[in-house]
């Protein structure tokens, strides 16, 4: 294959529309086994006076200042003290939907009390309840991945169809990109967080980022089971987390409801720009079992013409060209990037033959990988990784012992034959790095991290 000159956009590039993948319905949680909310008993709420309201309005004021936390003149108590006077209806009445999807307030029964709750957002994100013939503060977010303002209640479901609704609400600079998401659900004495932690010592931290102004988080039923899947659509990032992180595409994330949480299950791109990028998707659809779709990648990587190949030199290029007019011409693609990825695509269609019991289809493979990538032609690494781990294969037939053999042969070239594929785990090694730029980060943010495992994870 001869090196082609890349054509590079000097524009952000533009978001797609959204993909919708075939999925299946979850395997560790059935729909019909939903435990629904038992109601509890009414709660009674205060008797509330007619009359004029204390002018200037309160509701005025605190709309804009409310915060028990952060305002000393609006106080917890005076707020809790004028709903139990006038009650809801004047802040219901003096305040609608802010923006096309978000709200500023709700008025409904979270709690399954039969009686409604006021959701309201200010600064912060608050919800007010009545117990014993009095509104209480039940619920503030304080505080959400450093943001603590604006908030909006984004939407308000029952995703998971247990009886009691799911309250969405998001927090952060949207003119300025990053925001997060929470998802919160009344557990009978409190409001819990429906989405995991990733921090231990914060158990109620679990939340969806994105990182771009036109992310978004939404309810969405894709395997048509009466249960919402959460989408979460990142779009591309601005200034310099775009710099920083290129090159980049619409990440999706797709979480679903497994009895407890929603949980992060499946991610998807895009379709590739670039053939690094065919490879990594096809080597995350191979790990999550989605063969079909996994071979139709890699071979992409082999046949198409299509995609683009990527270097450190282009990297810091498109960096350049992003900050200021370019002064130098365009890096031209880097051949021994096509032939290694084909090697290392080859290699993988092999290993997804076998996994499927296809072994005469393998041999195919694997003799081809050895025709063509044999001796010391540029991809020879990736031929004696697949030889390393078929001769093994042939005596253990053993898929996972077979791996054992091609991963040590992987440690052995660790860098050599990984920088192709993506960014590199736990390196201290940048002499071989084209330009001396840092392996861990040069196919940017969005690119799969690669260790000598990765190469074969099948057991």
């Amino acid at each position: 294959m001869q090196p082609v000159t890349l054509v590079v956009s000097t524009n952000t590039p533009t978001p797609s529309a959204t993909v919708t993948p075939t999925l299946t319905p979850t395997e560790n949680f059935d729909a019909l086994q939903i435990k629904t909310s038992t109601p509890a008993p009414p709660a009674t709420c205060p008797s509330i006076i007619s009359g004029p309201e204390p002018t200037p309005r309160f509701v005025d004021h605190w709309s804009v200042v409310h915060s028990a936390l952060t305002e000393p003149d609006v106080s917890e108590q005076e707020v809790l003290n004028y709903l139990n006077t006038y009650g809801p209806q004047p802040i219901i009445l003096a305040h609608g939907k802010s923006g096309k999807l978000r709200y500023s307030f709700a008025y409904q029964d979270f709690t399954n009390d039969g009686i409604p709750e006021l959701a309201f957002v200010s600064d912060l994100f608050y919800i007010y309840g009545c117990s014993h013939g009095k509104y209480q503060l039940i619920f503030t977010q304080t505080y959400l991945d450093g943001y603590v303002s604006p908030f909006a209640i984004q939407d308000i479901q029952d995703g998971n169809r247990n009886g009691l609704p799911e309250i969405m609400f998001f927090a952060g600079q949207e003119t300025q990109g990053g925001h997060s998401y929470r998802l919160y659900e009344w557990d009978g004495s409190q409001f819990q967080n429906l989405l995991v932690s990733e921090y231990p010592d914060d158990p109620d931290g679990g939340e969806i980022f994105v990182d771009a102004v036109e992310g978004r988080v939404e309810f969405r039923d894709l395997d048509h089971d009466g249960v919402q899947e959460l989408v979460s659509t990142d779009g591309i990032p601005i200034w310099e987390v775009y710099v920083d992180g290129l090159p980049w595409r619409i990440e999706r994330h797709f979480y679903r409801w497994d009895g407890n949480h929603y949980v992060d299950y499946h991610q998807e791109f895009d379709p590739p720009e670039y053939r690094f990028q065919a490879v990594q998707d096809g080597d995350r659809l191979s790990l999550s079992g989605d063969y079909d779709r996994a071979l139709d990648l890699y071979q992409q990587a082999i046949l198409s013409n299509n995609l683009k190949g990527w270097s450190p030199e282009l990297r810091k290029y498109l960096q350049d060209t992003y900050i200021a007019t370019p002064v130098k011409p365009t890096p031209i693609s880097d051949r021994n990037e096509y032939y290694s990825l084909a090697a290392y695509a080859r290699y993988q269609i092999m290993l997804l033959h076998l996994v499927r019991g296809r072994l005469p289809e393998a041999q195919v493979v694997y003799n081809t990988l050895q025709e063509r990538f044999g001796g010391e032609e540029v991809g020879h690494l990736y031929a004696e990784l697949a030889a390393a781990f078929w001769a093994d294969y042939l005596v253990s037939q053993s898929i996972e012992q077979a791996c054992h053999q091609a991963i040590e042969y992987a440690a052995l070239h660790k860098i050599k034959m990984l920088h192709y594929l993506g960014n590199i785990k736990n390196t201290d090694d940048l002499s071989l790095a084209a330009g001396n730029l840092s392996l861990a980060f040069d196919h940017g943010y969005q690119s799969l991290v690669y260790s000598p495992a990765d190469v074969c994870p099948f057991k």
